[in-house]
């Protein structure tokens, strides 16, 4: 489960602070992180060069075969990763997931301070072993085996979890309603921090080493 503050309201009222991060930094190694890497994981060689390619798989919907679509691709001063792509033509379902090609040895850790909408932009590689931070508000989202590895961007996750947290809110309106209500002073927070008023720092840290942040300035540390 994403982690809030124990109220909300406390975190609405949370000062930002920046001056202790570096504009970006990224450990990959870190000396308490010794790499995890999942098991029963394979795939067929795969070529950037030969484009997708298809394979018959089990819909988890309707229990029917539909296709995955599977693409291996090189993010810019990160790795390859390969990207999937579900879809049932009997009932629609669909999905996609994100995995990396080569498992890392030792895990990483990522911090940027977001200023600017570029920096909102910056692409973020996301699997399911990874937490995101965001100290300024207290909030943490744990990493889940329920969730796909992702390609998107800090902007994305900040969405993706603000709709995640509001998902049960109107049941919360009607059965807690206080709760709901400092809940709802902290989603304010949380989409205030797209307005950029202030600077905020987004962290990310994967016992994998298979997350990422993108660095505007690569090749520059």
């Amino acid at each position: 489960p994403t982690t809030v503050p124990a109220t909300a309201a406390a975190a609405a009222a949370a000062t930002p602070s920046t001056s202790a991060h570096a504009e970006y930094s990224g450990v990959i190694g870190r000396k308490d992180h010794k790499a995890i890497v999942p098991k029963g994981l394979h795939f067929d060689p795969l070529s950037s060069d030969s484009g997708p390619q298809q394979i018959e798989s089990l819909c988890m919907s309707c229990g029917e075969q539909g296709m995955t679509n599977l693409l291996l691709t090189s993010i810019p001063f990160f790795r390859d990763v390969i990207l999937m792509a579900f879809e049932c033509p009997h009932c629609g379902y669909r999905s996609s997931e994100l995995q990396a090609a080569q498992y890392a040895e030792v895990g990483c850790h990522f911090e940027v301070v977001v200023r600017t909408p570029q920096d909102l932009n910056r692409t973020v590689v996301r699997t399911e072993h990874a937490t995101v931070s965001i100290p300024e508000l207290q909030f943490e989202a744990p990493p889940s085996p329920d969730r796909a590895g992702e390609l998107t961007t800090v902007e994305g996750v900040i969405r993706s979890s603000i709709e995640k947290l509001e998902e049960l809110q109107p049941l919360r309106r009607i059965q807690v309603p206080e709760q709901a209500a400092q809940l709802d002073a902290f989603l304010e927070r949380m989409r205030g921090l797209l307005e950029l008023g202030s600077p905020f720092t987004f962290a990310l840290d994967d016992p994998t080493g298979n997350s990422f942040i993108e660095n505007l300035r690569a090749p520059q540390p």
